[in-house]
């Protein structure tokens, strides 16, 4: 029941969700509504992506099938069932990274040794409370020499409330601790490959209404704080989202949502369009569009796909050196039975600068396009363990000399959960 639990609680965006790329999970870490990370998770949605609620599982919404309790009479074992589940699960995975530090120049390449954990406990909202609670921490190191290992830490709690009304109200304390190199152009708005620490703990508070028989609506407001090491600067994040949900049918729906964001540098300067410096501290001011479609297909329910699209206009408070829009079009498909669950992602991004030019100050407008795949097996040993595959590659390409990188990644491992 709790991989069950914990697998509607990533999709529907209540946990985080790393799935192949570094630049992913910083997009994730820094709130860009992104889908990536390290090896070995099992793909879930960051909490402040824009995806409608999934639908729970069955065994989700009758917990009386792991209570001991007939479901036909109500008794058994445990008159009530309990109301809250945990899970505690270990993994240790190796591979092969052939471009680890991004570089668009002589990539040097370096198997690895992984490992790390997470443990989850959640509350069934059987009298309208629903609680969880998730804990990870992921160690990466190289066998290449000059290669810094890689870390990455996350709590997450949540509590929401639901009326009969059809009303909810709800809120989330969110951490991140990450050390690696990552692709940091989209954050610094300029070309940015870098090794870094930072950290990041966020605010969430969420208020909901059902709308009739098909229509949920959502209010997020968004407050964050990034501590970034040096010459990275920090930053604050202030804002608010606004969702709308419409189901379409059993198991299926459709979200679109709005965001406002206005990030707040600490010492960062603004800059004119020539990319000279002007007095003064940057800010960004982010509107952001995105649209969610998924579903879930099969008696068994083992197919559940998922379409995003999203549109992002990013203007800066000066004189538009860091303005550019963003495009972005994501799918995923997952099947599982019951020992085998197979996943595959594809995500595809296009960047279109305002104001910086590529070669020279008459060249052309600076343009940039990201590709990322990841495929993913798993399969169920028994009922403690578990072993995956899997193979993620990621490419940037962009008008500007020597920018463009392709990494590529297989690795392979074990998990063992209670």
């Amino acid at each position: 029941m709790v991989r069950g639990l914990i697998a509607w609680i990533r999709s529907s965006g209540h946990g985080l969700r790393p799935a192949g790329s570094r630049r992913g999970l910083i997009w994730a870490w820094i709130g860009l509504s992104a889908a990536g990370g390290p090896g070995c998770w099992t793909g879930f949605e960051v909490a402040q992506a824009a995806t409608p609620t999934a639908v729970l599982p069955t065994t989700a919404v009758n917990p009386q099938a792991s209570s001991g309790v007939d479901p036909a009479s109500g008794q058994g074992e445990d008159a009530q069932p309990s109301l809250w589940d945990a899970s505690v699960s270990l993994r240790t995975w190796s591979g092969f990274r052939d471009n680890p530090q991004l570089s668009s120049v002589n990539p040097v390449g370096s198997g690895f040794l992984a490992g790390g954990g997470e443990f989850m406990a959640f509350r069934l909202p059987l009298d309208g409370w629903e609680v969880t609670f998730f804990g990870l921490l992921e160690h990466l190191s190289y066998w290449e020499s000059g290669l810094s290992p890689e870390t990455t830490g996350v709590v997450d709690a949540r509590v929401k409330r639901q009326w009969g009304d059809g009303w909810s109200w709800g809120a989330g304390l969110e951490y991140f601790y990450l050390k690696q190199v990552f692709d940091a152009s989209e954050l610094v708005g300029v070309r940015v490959i870098i090794p870094t620490v930072g950290h990041t703990l966020g605010l969430r508070p969420q208020f909901g209404k059902e709308m009739g028989e098909f229509w949920r609506w959502e209010v997020e407001p968004e407050l964050s704080r990034q501590w970034l090491a040096e010459p990275l600067d920090s930053f604050l994040d202030t804002g608010a989202r606004l969702q709308a949900i419409r189901k379409l049918g059993p198991g299926s729906e459709w979200g679109v949502s709005y965001r406002f964001r206005d990030r707040g540098f600490d010492e960062r300067s603004p800059r004119d369009d020539a990319g000279n410096v002007l007095p003064g501290a940057l800010h960004y001011r982010q509107h952001e569009v995105e649209s969610t479609w998924k579903a879930v297909w099969g008696e068994r329910r083992q197919w559940r796909p998922q379409v995003r699209w999203g549109y992002l206009w990013s203007d800066d408070n000066e004189g538009g050196y860091f303005d550019y829009e963003r495009l972005q079009l994501a799918a995923q498909v997952r099947y599982a039975s019951e020992h085998w669950e197979f996943r595959a992602e594809v995500k595809a991004r296009w960047y279109m600068y305002a104001a910086q030019r590529a070669y020279e100050p008459d060249g052309p407008a600076r343009r940039r396009s990201d590709l990322t795949f990841l495929l993913r097996g798993d399969y169920k040993v028994s009922r403690h363990w578990r072993v995956f595959v899997q193979y993620d590659d990621e490419m940037s390409n962009e008008n500007t000399v020597a920018a463009d990188y392709r990494a590529m990644g297989v690795s392979g491992g074990v998990e063992w959960e209670l």
